[in-house]
């Protein structure tokens, strides 16, 4: 085969076999790239991560696959070609996005329970009707409660619970007959993200925060979705300080 018939198209039947081998070959080589958030450039991050902070090694290797965009861009443009454009502007972006995920994720690892827990909150009894629980709930706006024994962590009354429970025998109920008890606890010195997790592991949105095995908090996914927010419409900068807190 002469080798100008090896850079046929794709789709075409004279050389289908050799177009598919040099354009496999090319991805290959072109996801090599020290260009993050390709392959390449993950694998750049990780060399990094050995020698500096997770973030810094990040910001590093988002860097160089920022550069390697801008080339790709630049080189697009003077041979006036498209997709050289249209390739290094979505690794520049994915590279950023990247970046700032990254940023967030060290951010939520250093930022604690104790400092996003809801402290004023309200709580039931076992024995509490779910009358009881209703207007609670309508007094206080909350929708999901811990059910306090003696001190202690029995269960979780949450709205989808309480609305269940109605469409069955109705107001009558006790708070322990409808209660959850698959749930899940934390401590206040937990980081944001270990509690994230729990909640969205177990598909739960109340999270209990105890201190010596006694309730002194609670966090729910509403709240925690809320910290995440603000911390991802926070600046590097800012976020940074909040780590070095």
């Amino acid at each position: 085969m002469e080798p100008a018939r090896a850079f046929l198209p794709v789709l075409s039947g004279e050389a289908l076999l050799a177009s598919l081998f040099w354009s496999n070959l090319s991805i290959g080589l072109f996801n090599l790239l020290p260009a993050y958030p390709l392959d390449g450039g993950r694998v750049l991050r990780a060399w990094l991560s050995g020698r500096m902070d997770y973030v810094e090694a990040t910001r590093r290797a988002v860097g160089v696959g920022q550069f390697f965009a801008l080339l790709f861009v630049l080189g697009g443009l003077l041979l006036r070609e498209t997709w050289p454009v249209v390739i290094g502007l979505v690794v520049f972006w994915a590279a950023l996005t990247e970046e700032k995920v990254a940023v967030l994720q060290s951010a939520m690892e250093r930022i604690y329970l104790e400092e996003v827990m809801l402290t004023e909150f309200q709580s039931l009894a076992p024995g509490d009707s779910l009358f009881d629980a209703v207007e609670r709930a309508l007094h206080s706006l909350q929708d999901d409660f811990p059910v306090v024994s003696e001190g202690r962590v029995v269960g979780v009354l949450t709205r989808g619970g309480l609305l269940r429970a109605f469409s069955g025998q109705g107001w009558n109920q006790s708070v322990q007959a409808v209660m959850s008890s698959r749930f899940e606890t934390a401590q206040r010195g937990d980081t944001l993200a270990a509690g994230f997790n729990k909640l969205t592991a177990r598909g739960l949105s109340l999270l209990p925060v105890l201190e010596n095995e006694r309730l002194v908090g609670i966090v729910t996914l509403q709240n925690l979705l809320q910290s995440i927010t603000f911390l991802s419409r926070k600046g590097a900068a800012e976020i940074e300080s909040l780590r070095r807190e």
